[in-house]
């Protein structure tokens, strides 16, 4: 398909459902001894680990330090209406935050918390010094991320822990992006709350870019990051024709 012929919205389905890395098998035939949620902003993703963790049967880690994106977690837990407006969470780290969610929820599983990490690959290794601090069984994790973000998520746990570990990717119902500009539109229709489309359009595409094993990249040839991936040629080409929409509409705006 050629490039400017490829509708920007197909494109973008097309880049999630790879990068949401979804399971073939079901989590009850995997039996997870352990739930993680790695840092995010998606409010969907606190409420579903605190259900997973509660029909599993098995301790949460909530992972995530302060930092730049915490703001935006603020935010869209109090949007849907998740944290009080009136709760201090000045200095609370993005675990403490999901955490104070799971509480009011009334999970019943018990919670561990990692608060220091600030990007990816501190979520993986600081989440196993907190696993090897209390002892707690990791032979099959299963691991929530943004969509967007969950397989090079799953890639670095993958580089970062013991090769006894087996990780199985949680995603919430993945939505369908019908249009982009000039504002998302998604079915469910309340997925389009997930992101600013700004925000979405360089995740998708820069997520790409980060999993390729370049120079450029996250791989062995570049930032060692992550192990080898072979990105399939229709999500490269799924990836350069929305890179290839926005600039040229960016163009035409300027």
């Amino acid at each position: 398909m050629a490039l400017m012929m490829m509708n920007p919205a197909v494109a973008l389905n097309q880049l999630l459902a790879y990068l949401a890395h979804s399971e073939t098998t079901t989590l009850a035939t995997f039996q997870p001894d352990l739930v993680i949620l790695a840092g995010n902003s998606l409010p969907s993703l606190t409420l579903l680990a605190g259900e997973v963790a509660q029909k599993q049967h098995c301790p949460l880690l909530l992972v995530g330090g302060h930092g730049h994106a915490t703001q935006h977690l603020v935010d869209q837990l109090q949007h849907a209406d998740l944290l009080p407006l009136a709760q201090s969470t000045r200095g609370v780290s993005e675990a403490g935050l999901n955490g104070m969610v799971l509480a009011r929820q009334g999970l019943q599983q018990p919670i561990y918390y990692e608060r220091l990490s600030r990007n990816t690959g501190e979520n993986a290794r600081f989440a196993w010094q907190v696993v090897q601090r209390y002892q707690l069984s990791a032979k099959r994790v299963a691991l929530l991320q943004d969509p967007f973000l969950q397989r090079r998520t799953w890639l670095t746990f993958v580089e970062n822990w013991p090769l006894t570990t087996q990780f199985y990717s949680v995603n919430p119902e993945l939505p369908q992006f019908r249009t982009l500009t000039p504002a998302l539109k998604t079915v469910p229709a309340s997925a389009a709350q997930w992101w600013s489309q700004p925000y979405l359009l360089a995740l998708a595409v820069g997520e790409i870019q980060r999993l390729q094993d370049t120079p450029q990249g996250y791989g062995p040839n570049g930032a060692g990051f992550i192990p080898h991936v072979k990105v399939p040629v229709p999500v490269l080409q799924a990836a350069a024709a929305l890179q290839q929409h926005y600039q040229l509409a960016a163009q035409i705006q300027r």
